[in-house]
């Protein structure tokens, strides 16, 4: 019959444990996130932005820009769904001040190509990812839903930026019992 291992002995081994492990250090909720790519055209995009991890008030905020956008969600389109979402993050999200000047090239609105603003939100989304301690990175949650690289479904953001549609309004006509 194998003999039992002595409790007091795995107490200590746990013990040992616990104190060798270092605990995480909190990220702060601003970094700098520099940038230089190119796009399919050949074209260099740069840039050193002040990303700022979206509070519960910024992801309201989102909410309401891209519903500015998209009136009632009524975005047939998942390209502009998606595009939508995009701007109303980085808009939200990236701080242009004293040293962190927005490039020449920066207005999504008027832009031709998507590739350095959606290589810019990958960044960020892997930032904010970390900070809320999922280390997650969003490549990999891209390759395996089919989208375009740079973007992340949105199942797989933080907790807070999930946004579900408002519940569907049903109205009845007068006299209707239904």
């Amino acid at each position: 019959m194998p003999s039992l291992p002595d409790p007091s002995e795995q107490l200590q081994k746990l013990t040992a444990k616990t104190q060798e492990e270092e605990p995480k250090e909190d990220l702060p909720a601003q970094t700098v996130i520099e940038l230089d790519t190119v796009d399919s055209r050949g074209k260099r995009y740069k840039g050193r932005f002040l990303f700022k991890v979206p509070t519960i008030g910024d992801q309201i905020t989102m909410g309401l820009l891209k519903s500015g956008y998209l009136p009632q969600g009524a975005a047939a389109d998942n390209n502009a769904n998606l595009l939508a979402g995009v701007c109303c993050y980085l808009a939200v999200c990236l701080k242009f001040e004293q040293g962190f000047d927005k490039p020449e090239w920066y207005d999504p609105m008027n832009a031709f190509s998507f590739d350095p603003y959606s290589e810019l939100y990958r960044r960020c989304l892997d930032y904010e990812n970390r900070f809320h301690g999922s280390g997650k990175d969003s490549r990999k949650d891209t390759e395996r839903s089919g989208i375009q690289e740079g973007f992340t479904r949105s199942d797989s953001a933080s907790v807070g930026r999930k946004i579900q549609a408002p519940p569907v309004r049903r109205e009845t006509l007068a006299g209707d019992n239904a």
